[in-house]
């Protein structure tokens, strides 16, 4: 149990990783169900994408992304090109998975077929290859296919990872937690794309005053959380593009209502840090990780 306040977020941040049974797990149902629809289906390609495909999913993980990526020349005029083709692939997907998994509830959930197995779900995606670039899939939110690069967002995440030093990822998950814990209002790719836009920018250089600002290299992770809480209640007031520049606004499912709820508790919460942070500085880490495990819930370790 941590006496320090850094050993206890260093410490939060390995119980929310996955553990090796959860990711072999995982590794063992893709390839089922790739398995099961490339029996009857002409599969191009499947890849587990996601948070678990950027490496920002937490335990317990609640759904699991998998592309299942369908030969054009061999389905184009079936799905892609037919009427009302996407819900076609849907039903499709759906009667050959319940051949597989007769005991496992399915049901149909845009864009995917959702498997709820014991363990946590798995979100089935009919796709085919986009021309340009990325893939089509149902659209989310009504019917035919929408556009979408889950390559681009991962390289997103990667590439902010590592101007922060490796907090990225791991601040991501910290608040992927804090989400859960207060209502889940925010989904969590809206939540970690929005992350990207929030996280503070150093001033300008003065030897190149042109050049895009940095992203902040803060020395702990609790000094970067308590920065983030106000940063990302301000980003909130904004819409959130999607990044691959394909889909419009990834957080139209948020009406302004739970908006404003979150972005209060964003502001409780960054309230809340910086008192954690004075007791820091006065070495009260009793006192400190006691007001952390306020803000962050039963999760966070308590004190030693």
């Amino acid at each position: 149990m941590p006496k320090t306040v850094r050993a206890a977020f260093d410490e939060f941040a390995a119980r929310l990783e996955p553990t090796i049974l959860q990711k072999a797990d995982a590794r063992i149902k893709h390839t089922g169900v790739r398995d099961c629809l490339g029996e009857s289906l002409h599969v191009e390609s499947a890849f587990l994408t996601g948070s678990y495909g950027r490496s920002t999913i937490i335990r317990p993980p609640n759904d699991i992304d998998l592309f299942i990526v369908l030969s054009y020349p061999k389905h184009g005029s079936d799905f892609y090109n037919s009427h009302d083709g996407a819900e076609k692939a849907l039903r499709v997907f759906h009667y050959y998975l319940k051949i597989c998994y007769p005991d496992t509830p399915i049901r149909k959930d845009h864009p995917a077929i959702h498997l709820d197995f014991t363990t946590y779900g798995f979100d089935v995606v009919p796709a085919f290859l986009r021309n340009g670039g990325g893939y089509v899939i149902p659209n989310r939110y009504g019917s035919g296919w929408m556009s979408t690069d889950p390559t681009k967002h991962a390289a997103r995440t990667t590439a902010m990872n590592k101007a922060t030093d490796n907090y990225f990822v791991p601040l991501v998950k910290i608040f992927k937690s804090w989400n859960r814990a207060h209502s889940d209002k925010l989904t969590g790719f809206h939540l970690e794309m929005a992350m990207v836009n929030a996280w503070p920018r150093a001033a300008p250089s003065l030897l190149a005053p042109m050049s895009p600002p940095a992203a902040v290299r803060y020395a702990s992770a609790q000094v970067a959380a308590a920065a983030l809480f106000p940063s990302l209640s301000s980003r909130l007031q904004y819409y959130t593009a999607d990044p691959a520049g394909l889909s419009g606004n990834i957080d139209a499912y948020l009406d302004a209502n739970d908006r404003a709820l979150t972005r209060q508790r964003l502001d409780s919460a960054a309230a809340e840090s910086q008192i954690a942070l004075r007791h820091e500085r006065r070495d009260d880490h009793v006192s400190a990780i006691n007001k952390w495990r306020d803000i962050f819930g039963d999760p966070f370790p308590a004190y030693s």
